[in-house]
């Protein structure tokens, strides 16, 4: 039970980092394409 709670855990922060950096780099592109526009 201790490493299928540790393998969540994992994927859990995998998913969340995963996360934050898509909407970092969709809000960043947000940001260009309103200077270019």
């Amino acid at each position: 039970m201790v490493v299928i709670k540790d393998l969540y855990y994992l994927l859990f922060n995998f998913l969340a980092i995963l996360s934050f950096l898509l909407i970092d780099i969709l809000y960043n592109e947000h940001i260009l394409v309103c200077i270019f526009t």
